[in-house]
């Protein structure tokens, strides 16, 4: 259900739980009432969708490009009861199609789990957060960061884990954000969770390898092992970080 990192109390803390930790503390302290309406992008299976519809009772659209992971999320959010509240469409981040129903500049809150390192402009998904948030609107966002002193042979060995076309450090986000009038609220580095998170993936993949065999040859199920490990690696060493940001629109 979770495609995301993990905030971990100990070695021993399952994954999920973690995960699910990590929703939690990107919601705390947020204004959020019946009567709050958020935007997810990228939602993955909706977790968080469902978490905040939940615990808030507020209204969710959430999107995404999968069909695939839409409509798997559709599927555990009616079993969860909470198709009433939660509404699924596709969209792509960069171009967000809300305005179309009459929610440009209409959303409380807007949400974002560790998919801008996916984007290829970072800046446009970010103005799109801003166009879509009514005044005094809040941006909820974590992302997993790259140092800029990382040269350029790791730095295309990590992009090539998740296939991103490039990834930003802290002070990325700070200037981007600044400079469209977010002030930002809360900020947290989780860089510490990272390599927990990826030793956690890594084992449940390998298990579940062992399980349930692919029809693949050895090698590629290694060399994807094998990834999750370059990314432990590179959080150990400081290369890779993971941060969040609760920023409001100045303009309240």
């Amino acid at each position: 259900e979770h495609l995301h990192l993990g905030l971990f109390e100990g070695p021993a803390d399952p994954l999920r739980r973690a995960q699910e930790r990590a929703v939690r503390a990107m919601a705390d302290d947020l204004p959020l009432t019946p009567n709050s309406t958020v935007l997810e992008v990228a939602c993955g299976l909706g977790p968080a969708a469902r978490h905040l519809a939940a615990r808030y009772g507020c209204r969710v659209l959430a999107s995404n490009i999968s069909e695939r992971q839409l409509n798997q999320g559709q599927a555990l959010t009616r079993e969860a009861g909470l198709g009433g509240r939660i509404a699924f469409f596709g969209a792509d981040f960069h171009r967000l199609p809300v305005c179309d129903g009459g929610y440009d500049g209409g959303f409380d809150l807007w949400w974002c789990q560790e998919s801008l390192l996916h984007s290829p402009d970072k800046a446009a998904v970010l103005a799109e957060a801003r166009r879509v948030l009514a005044p005094g609107g809040w941006l909820v966002l974590s992302d997993i960061t790259l140092a800029t002193w990382v040269g350029d042979e790791d730095r295309h060995a990590i992009y090539a884990r998740v296939t991103s076309p490039g990834m930003w450090d802290r002070s990325d986000y700070d200037d981007a954000l600044a400079a469209l009038g977010f002030q930002v609220v809360r900020f947290e580095d989780w860089s510490a969770h990272v390599a927990p998170s990826y030793a956690a993936i890594r084992a449940a993949a390998a298990r579940h390898l062992e399980r349930h065999p692919v029809d693949l040859p050895p090698a590629e199920t290694d060399r994807a092992l094998a990834q999750f490990q370059l990314w432990v690696e590179a959080a150990e060493a400081g290369k890779i970080g993971w941060v969040y940001y609760a920023a409001r629109l100045r303009d309240a």
